[in-house]
């Protein structure tokens, strides 16, 4: 059977044996997932850093990636798949290219920083749609960073600079500013509420 990774993992719930199916979790419960991540190493580290830098610029890398990064592991091929910290989920490694797919929580460390440019500002009054998820359209977008290019990773962001989503861009940063129709950006996980498992929030 291919095995389905963290983003499909099913979950038991501690004490009744309620089955729960979250896509995308950005937090594990104690127990049984987290005995699957490994400690990263040296090289893995320095790899990450450097793919990092490489595609989101300056110093990102050290930013988002520290020693007490844990991994998942493939366990068909061994190759790094989902990147946590202190039982948030970062980012994961996408399979196509083995560039990284943001999580919220990685980009909040990336925004704390300020050296990430790749930000689209979008007109607060539809913030709430782009937290549920919905994609971002042209005509809302207020700011992007300059350098954005179309399949680039992007973080949505409001007005007032709060996080809203992270996705990756269907426009150029000047196409986002100039045109008044069609997607800007293709969100693949916005800020939502909460659910309980156990003693664990995890992000919907």
């Amino acid at each position: 059977m291919r095995e389905k990774g963290l983003d499909t993992l099913w979950l038991q719930e501690v004490g009744d044996k309620a089955l729960i199916r979250r896509r995308g979790i950005a937090s594990y419960p104690s127990g049984k997932l987290s005995s699957r991540l490994d400690s990263v190493t040296m090289a893995e580290l320095r790899k990450l850093r450097a793919v990092a830098n490489y595609q989101f610029g300056g110093r990102t890398g050290e930013i988002l990636f520290d020693r007490t990064v844990k991994i998942f592991h493939s366990s068909r091929t061994g190759r790094m798949k989902q990147l946590y910290r202190r039982g948030k989920l970062l980012a994961t490694l996408r399979p196509s290219d083995g560039l990284i797919a943001l999580s919220v929580h990685g980009a909040q460390r990336l925004l704390r920083n300020g050296q990430f440019q790749s930000i689209v500002t979008i007109d607060s009054d539809v913030a709430h749609l782009i937290k549920q998820g919905k994609n971002v359209f042209a005509k809302h977008v207020k700011r992007a960073g300059s350098d954005i290019r179309p399949e680039d990773e992007v973080i949505v962001v409001d007005e007032s600079g709060k996080l809203l989503a992270v996705g990756r861009a269907n426009l150029s940063s000047e196409e986002m500013l100039q045109f008044k129709r069609g997607s800007a950006v293709r969100v693949r996980r916005g800020i939502k509420p909460s659910i309980i498992l156990g003693d664990e929030a995890i992000a919907h």
